[in-house]
């Protein structure tokens, strides 16, 4: 590069020299025809372009710097481009964060037919067959009817006592109930199945009275036997798993309370006396029979339809 510079510096020098001595033949031609004798003087155009000995030529690049390879930035979007962007978002709330429920309820009826088995009672057994028709109003409040009937099985411990210890055991058989029901859901979830199948519930509980009616088992056969006519509220709760969007699996526990009539201890053997007598002399009691049930629920119409987009 230095060389360069230097040929090119000698180049220009012996170009000044030759334009120099060219003026001084013409300047001594002048003196010599009687002109004035003064110094030897360039013209602007002559002197004008010659670079600095130091300066070099303007068509140079100049040293060569290598910075490494070249990484390109990303553009900055531009207005516009961020504007074409989100063109197609109205709003966040196409953001759906908590899906929609799986299964509604409102205006729709449920036909619940279901089986269950009395757990509190360790002398009489009784196995239900019954339904229920519950109407929502909304889809976690409810209002419905149910009926039962119900089937006694004497346990081992009622046929035992007797012969253990010398007494006979007092005791009822029930034969059917009615109620009128308000439920209210206060929870919905979802749990997956062995990670393949994704299952909607939903827990509810309920309150409700109705009436219903039992038999006295006479502690002597020749006796006669009495009916009580009962008036039970009841209290309860249980689940529901949603299969189609008009079935479901429906299973819950209820109390049903009331104050029943049993035999009078004093009652005498052999018939004599009549099953209307024995009732006015009978003996109250408190009872609460509980019941596990479950069944199937039908759904009327057998589908439904979101009317919001939510």
């Amino acid at each position: 590069m230095k060389s360069r510079y230097g040929l090119k510096f000698l180049s220009v020098a012996l170009a000044t020299a030759i334009a120099a001595s060219a003026g001084a033949r013409s300047a001594f031609a002048q003196d010599d025809a009687g002109g004035d004798d003064g110094d030897v003087t360039f013209s602007p155009d002559e002197t004008e372009g010659t670079p600095p000995a130091d300066t070099p030529p303007a068509d140079d690049p100049g040293p060569v710097i290598d910075d490494g390879p070249v990484i390109d930035e990303p553009a900055t979007p531009t207005g516009a481009a961020k504007k074409s962007l989100g063109s197609t978002r109205e709003s966040w709330k196409d953001i759906i964060v908590i899906p929609q429920k799986k299964f509604l309820k409102r205006k729709r009826f449920e036909l619940s037919p279901h089986l269950g088995i009395t757990i509190n009672d360790n002398m009489i057994r009784h196995f239900t067959q019954g339904a229920e028709i519950n109407y929502f109003l909304t889809d976690a409040l409810s209002i419905g009817v149910e009926g039962n009937f119900f089937i006694a099985q004497e346990l081992e411990r009622y046929n035992l006592t007797p012969q253990q210890h010398w007494r006979v055991p007092t005791a009822n058989k029930y034969i059917w109930n009615a109620a009128l029901n308000f439920s209210y859901i206060p929870f919905y979830g979802k749990f997956a199945l062995f990670n393949r199948a994704t299952v909607h519930w939903e827990s509810w509980v309920a309150a409700g009275v109705g009436v219903g009616q039992s038999e006295v088992l006479p502690r002597d056969p020749a006796n006669e036997s009495f009916k009580n006519f009962l008036i039970q509220p009841n209290v309860g709760g249980g689940l529901r798993f949603f299969i189609f969007d008009w079935l479901a699996l429906h299973m819950g526990v209820r109390d049903y309370i009331f104050l029943d009539k049993f035999e009078a201890t004093n009652r005498p053997p052999g018939g004599q006396q009549s099953g209307d007598t024995a009732k006015e002399k009978a003996d109250s009691a408190l009872i609460n029979n509980v019941v596990a049930y479950a069944g199937l629920s039908f759904w009327f119409p057998l589908s439904f339809k979101y009317s919001t987009l939510r």
